[in-house]
């Protein structure tokens, strides 16, 4: 049986060495076969020139503008932006030129002064003191005449003892140009002690100022009188007011 294995083997080993050596030589016959195949091709022995470009041409004219597209539709608006900070203030421009006068209208009335109480005064009895007033000087136009309208405000004691059966009272005497022009007057009662009450001013006929041919320069005089004969028995004159009106 040894003998037998060994001869297989041997056999086995010849046939390998047979194998290698057909391999090899075919190895060899491909690679010859390949090395001499691009000689044997037809011009492959011929050098194959090199391209060489030539200078480029001048740039054609530009051509038309085509026809312009139709419009697109119109996009949704956009979020309004911030308010931004207010610019500075320009200068003043210059003024205008005077308009013309324009017709004298219609006669009318026009306020000559309003002459008004200074501050409160406290009467006594003859001859008066004197009430500080304010506006009481003014001019008249020629050709107009002035009316007058007035009132006080006088505040009453808590007593005033009257004289000779009558009873006690207060008055003030309105005087223009030291002529005496208009009055106005309380007369004490109990119940009213304390309160203030106004009364109006009573003017001499025309009740005011007739037209006068010159213009006139005028002065307003006040006076307040009371007959309390009870001691720190007097009335208190709050307040003065006389519209004077010029009617041409």
């Amino acid at each position: 049986m040894r003998k037998s294995t060994n001869r297989i083997s041997i056999a086995l080993s010849a046939a390998a060495l047979v194998v290698a050596v057909l391999g090899a030589a075919a190895l060899a016959s491909g690679a010859e076969i390949t090395r001499q195949l691009p000689s044997a091709l037809p011009g492959a022995s011929q050098a194959q020139p090199k391209v060489v470009r030539g200078p480029r041409g001048p740039r054609g004219p530009r051509g038309r503008i085509g026809r312009r597209g139709a419009q697109g539709p119109k996009g949704d608006a956009g979020p309004q932006g911030e308010r931004g900070t207010q610019g500075d203030r320009g200068p003043q421009g210059a003024a205008g030129p005077q308009g013309e006068r324009g017709p004298v209208g219609p006669a009318g009335s026009t306020l000559a002064t309003r002459v008004r109480s200074a501050h409160e005064v406290t009467s006594a009895s003859l001859p008066g003191v004197s009430w500080p007033l304010t506006g009481n000087i003014w001019t008249q136009d020629a050709d107009e005449t002035e009316l007058m309208l007035g009132q006080v405000r006088v505040r009453f004691p808590s007593a005033c003892d009257g004289n000779g059966g009558y009873p006690g009272s207060a008055n003030v005497n309105v005087l223009i140009d030291g002529e005496y022009i208009a009055y106005g007057g309380v007369i004490f009662y109990p119940g009213p002690e304390g309160r203030t009450q106004t009364i109006g001013l009573y003017f001499n006929a025309p009740n005011g100022l007739l037209a006068p041919d010159d213009n006139v320069d005028h002065m307003m005089t006040a006076k307040v009188t009371d007959s309390c004969t009870g001691a720190d028995q007097h009335f208190t004159f709050v307040s003065f007011k006389v519209d004077i009106i010029g009617v041409s």
